[in-house]
Parts: structure tokens; sequence; C-alpha cells
């Protein structure tokens, strides 16, 4: 009896119905299996980077000095003379930011006496926080849009850009030093997820694009774990103040109700120097509205309308800034 034809009966089908579903049930463990081994890879990741964490050195200990110094009210100017002075290339690395544009100083500064005498203690712990860092911020980072050296271009920049912003924001000389420092180490995490970057460049790349240029998204699907978090997590390592761990670990936060003023000046420096393109390789992913965030950050310091001169007053200051990168780096 053929079952087929008298029962109306399609083998054949039943047979490209099974093979269908088989195929589908396969693609579906496989795609199952594929997010299952991404969350592994991810935490196996993640694990990594908390143990690159543990071994990070300690900040060099005449980094730490200074920073000490500069919060004792005990300290007097020879004593900072003494400890820069014992570190002759980073003695000569200070003279040289310290006449640079960054200070607009009428006379030079000769020597390191007068560069505190001048700048005062705080400002010269900036000094050394940027001269010492050239090499800490100067890695390949070319995945993040940046040029070789361009990480260190674009936190000195920052750091500039937080002074004056903060200047013009009316905070105290005190505040507008703290703030500099922000900028300068606002994306020191990325040296430590950029080592495991390598070998996922293509994944990373197409993270970034979904995201529209925002690297903190991608990050978080690649590692579980962002540079800004990385980066306060590197502070309270280096026992920085907790209040500057928390500015580099928030200056990604894009929270309309933000009222941290510290917060806003970062972010605001961040954009700044992400408009004008220190360090990158390329002007910002058009999928990010660099005005529009411009705007956003600026409404807490109630400088929203003053965009075009902070922008113009930046690049007065950062004029020469490829001289003095190369005389620092090297």
């Amino acid at each position: 009896m053929n079952l087929t034809a008298t029962q109306g009966l399609d083998l054949d089908s039943f047979r490209d119905e099974g093979t269908e579903k088989k195929e589908s049930e396969t693609s579906f463990a496989t795609a199952e299996r594929g997010a299952l081994d991404r969350v592994v890879d991810r935490e196996r990741t993640a694990r990594k980077i908390m143990a690159d964490l543990d071994d990070l050195p300690s900040l060099p200990n005449v980094i730490s000095e200074v920073m000490r110094m500069a919060n004792d009210p005990a300290t007097n100017a020879s004593d900072f003379d003494t400890i820069v002075r014992n570190d002759q290339a980073l003695a000569a690395k200070v003279l040289r930011l310290v006449n640079s544009s960054f200070f607009a100083l009428p006379n030079p500064v000769n020597n390191i006496s007068q560069a505190i005498v001048i700048l005062g203690f705080r400002t010269l712990k900036s000094v050394v926080l940027a001269a010492s860092t050239s090499r800490l911020l100067d890695g390949p980072l070319s995945i993040y849009g940046l040029e070789p050296g361009g990480l260190w271009k674009h936190s000195i920049c920052a750091a500039s850009a937080a002074r004056l912003i903060a200047r013009k924001a009316g905070f105290s000389p005190e505040e507008e030093e703290e703030l500099f420092v922000a900028g300068l180490l606002h994306d020191v995490g990325k040296i430590i997820l950029i080592r495991h970057i390598s070998g996922m460049e293509t994944i990373f790349r197409d993270a970034l694009v979904h995201s529209g240029g925002d690297p903190v998204p991608a990050e978080e699907e690649l590692f579980g774990i962002s540079h800004p978090e990385v980066g306060r997590l590197m502070a309270s390592r280096w026992n920085l103040s907790p209040e500057l761990g928390g500015l580099i670990g928030g200056h990604h936060e894009r929270s309309n109700s933000m009222d941290d003023r510290h917060l806003a000046v970062v972010r605001m420096a961040d954009t700044c120097c992400n408009l004008i393109g220190i360090g990158r390789t390329g002007r910002p992913a058009e999928a990010f509205d660099m005005t529009a965030a411009f705007s956003e950050v600026a409404a807490p310091l109630d400088l929203v309308d003053a965009e075009a001169e902070i922008l113009a007053d930046l690049d007065e200051v950062l004029a020469d800034l490829g001289e003095i990168i190369h005389s620092v780096a090297s």
C-alpha cells in the first residue's frame, strides 16, 4: 500500500521539516554556546585585569613624596627643592613645563627654587605629576583612536583645560590644581585595558561602532569593566585621595541631574580636548555629537554659552603643545 498516495502524506516534506528543526536547534545551541563563551571570556578577562591591578607598581617615590608634602602645612620651599633636585631628569622636565605657554610667565624660570616661589606648592605638584606621567601615559592606543603618545597629549590637554575651566567657573586656586591632576589622570585606566585588547581589535572596534564611538559600553561588553572604573581602582591602589578617584571614575557619567561641579569640570575638559582633537588620529566619531555633549557638561557650571571662548583660550594655551610634548616625553 502506498501510504503517501492514499493518505495524502508527504514524507519528503516531513524529512525537510525535521532537518530544518534540527538545523534550527543546532543554530540556537551554537548561538547559546557562543553567548556563554563570551560570558566566560569576559569573566576570565576581568579576573586578569584585577590581577594586573593587584600587581600595579607603586607611584614613583618622588611623586608620592611631592603629593604628601604639598598637603603638609609644615612643608617649605627648601623641602620641595631638595626632593625635585634629587631627580635631575625630572627637574629638567619640570623647568621645561614651567617655562611653557601653560603658565605664560613673564620671565624665564631658571631653577626649581624659583619655580616653587612663583608657582606655589600646589601648582608644582601638578607640574611634577605632568612631567612624571609622560612615560606612564605614552603607550600605543591606536584602537582608541589615539596617535603614538596620544594619551599623554590628550591628558595634558585635559589637565590644562580643567584648570582653565575651573578658573572661569570661579573655583579656588587649590581646586584648580586638584582638577588639573584629575584631568591629567582621567584616562589612566586605558593603560591597563589596552593589554587585554590585543587579539580582540576587530571585536572591540565593532563594539565601538555599536556604541556610537563611546568606549565605556564597548569596554563593559568585552571586559565587564570600563577604563574610568579601572582608573578609580588604580587611584585607590596608589593611595590617591577618594575625591580624585571619584573624578577619574565618574568622568564618563552622563546624568542630567549631576550636581558635582568638580566632576563637571573634568567632563567638560575631556569634551573640549575631544573637540580640538589633541592626540587623536582623526576627528571624533560622527555619531558622537561633541557640541551637544559640551552643552550637557557645561550646564552645572553655568558655562553653556562659553564654548567658543573656552576653546579659543585653550587653543592659545596649547599653541606650542607639540614642542612641549617632544621635550618632556623624551
